[in-house]
């Protein structure tokens, strides 16, 4: 018996090959993977929009008035009177107005948060100014537009 013609194992340019595919397959899913992510993303961010403004046309129904606003920028990664969004990130909506008349007031168990929630991509309110604030909307980013949702409510 020939020793050479009983060789166990793979050739070099099989295994290359082989890694080859698993690369590529790699690739594909994670690229899918990714996206999926991005989908369910921006699935959570239209239902927190839809929630944040049902609990404010709620509020506004009962109270005659919109909620409160704390200066320019009243965003779930802080809020301010110059600019948004908030940059470093800051504590979100915890003792902001907004949440004083919403969680406080029982309309919402919490404010809603971004996904990600930072420069990028958070949930920003604005009520039409000046007070009694009785219409107006609230944003966010969506991933895989790269585009800004809007959700208005008007006036009662």
């Amino acid at each position: 018996m020939n020793i050479l013609s009983s060789k166990k194992g793979f050739t070099l340019v099989e295994l290359i090959v082989v890694i080859g595919i698993i690369g590529v397959l790699s690739t594909i899913g994670i690229g899918s993977y990714t996206n999926v992510q991005k989908t369910a993303r921006d699935t959570k961010r239209r239902a927190d929009m839809q929630e944040f403004v049902k609990a404010i046309k709620s509020f506004q129904i009962i109270e005659n008035r919109g909620p409160n606003e704390d200066g320019y920028c009243q965003s779930s990664i802080g809020s301010s009177g110059v600019d948004c969004p908030i940059n470093p990130p800051g504590s979100g909506w915890v003792h902001s107005r907004v949440w004083t008349d919403l969680v406080d007031g029982g309309y919402l168990e919490s404010l809603p948060i971004d996904p990600i929630n930072n420069e990028t991509y958070y949930y920003y309110y604005e009520p039409n100014n000046p007070p009694p604030n009785t219409g107006g909307w609230v944003r966010t980013r969506l991933e895989k537009t790269n585009t800004y949702l809007y959700v208005y409510w008007e006036a009662r």
